[in-house]
């Protein structure tokens, strides 16, 4: 294994379902390999996980849940710049911005949060919109 790439294969199971758009399994197959991990790699799967959340959260309509998890996952991957063990991370913060655009333009006390709320604004995720890992081969 190259030292540019992650070579768990539960790494790449979190990928594939990340680019399925199955948001929850990515974070719990990530989770698992994150709880086991203890080296640079730690705070970058813990960003991924974030993010992960972020878009379960933004398609069940909890947009305070999709908005403070993306926030938390950036800070957690900005040390690791644009590319970082194969991901292109700065290709996917674009895309995570795009898709969450809405929720990231409106004040936080107007989004709807897990239970809802009569007044505040929810948005639907366009399928066609959504981010995808890019790897690129060492």
């Amino acid at each position: 294994m190259a030292e540019n790439e992650i070579g768990d294969q539960r790494f790449h199971q979190g990928v594939d379902y990340f680019n399925g758009k199955d948001f929850f399994n990515a974070h719990e197959v990530w989770e698992e390999l994150w709880l086991c991990t203890f080296d640079e790699s730690r705070e970058f799967l813990q960003g991924l996980i974030q993010w992960s959340l972020a878009l379960y959260h933004f398609s069940r309509g909890n947009m305070r849940g999709a908005r403070g998890l993306f926030v938390s996952g950036a800070a957690l991957l900005a040390p690791y710049g644009e590319v970082f063990k194969g991901v292109n991370l700065a290709h996917l913060k674009r895309q995570m911005e795009t898709c969450l655009a809405e929720v990231l333009s409106n004040p936080l006390e107007k989004l709807a949060g897990k239970d809802g709320g009569a007044g505040l604004l929810r948005f639907v995720p366009d399928p066609t919109n959504m981010p995808e890992i890019e790897v690129i081969a060492p």
